[in-house]
């Protein structure tokens, strides 16, 4: 499988395959047991900043292009927030019951002031199984009109590049398209 040779620091590393004729195509990707669906993260995080969209944006955008120049282009077909894994290194802030003691606050206060904090990315992961798989259920909302009406003959990089577009709506806006359409459970 053409996929255990490719890698790319914003794309999932893919282990193993089985490739049996009589089954569908099984991959085994490495786990990043800190990562957490695009999705998912972004309902977490909704004071996100704006830098921070942007560079989730241009992260993808990269993993993309980079699937797409391959020979043939590795093509995602249904590209949505569950083929997106965020990882997010920065220290979460602790979780006290009683306020820090005025000692505390003054220490932090002047360390703070002497140190140069430095940015630190959020890491982006695109998840490639559903480029070789049809085992997910499709997400109809953010699929391109060519896909929708003929799954295979439809995959196109033009399909996928489609379908970032409504990824990057969602990473805007905290809500996928057409959210407010979701029939009630």
């Amino acid at each position: 499988v053409r996929l255990l040779s490719i890698s790319h620091h914003n794309g999932v590393e893919t282990l193993a395959a089985s490739i049996d004729p009589e089954q569908p195509i099984c991959l085994i990707n490495r786990h990043y047991p800190e990562a957490v669906y695009l999705s998912k993260y972004l309902k977490g995080n909704a004071f996100l900043s704006l830098q921070d969209r942007i560079d989730v944006c241009l992260q993808i955008a990269e993993a993309l292009l980079f699937l797409h120049q391959q020979q043939p282009p590795i093509v995602l077909g249904d590209f949505n927030s569950t083929n997106v894994l965020i990882i997010d290194p920065r220290p979460k802030p602790a979780k006290t019951l009683a306020p820090p003691s005025k000692s505390a606050q003054e220490s932090s206060s002047s360390s703070s002031s002497s140190l140069v904090e430095e940015k630190t990315r959020l890491i982006v992961k695109v998840i490639i199984d559903n480029a070789v798989t049809e085992t997910k259920i499709p997400a109809l909302r953010s699929m391109s009109p060519e896909l929708q009406t003929n799954r295979t003959s439809g995959k196109s990089t033009a399909a996928d590049v489609y379908s970032f577009g409504f990824l990057m709506y969602e990473i805007f806006n905290n809500r996928a398209v057409f959210d407010m359409l979701r029939s009630p459970d």
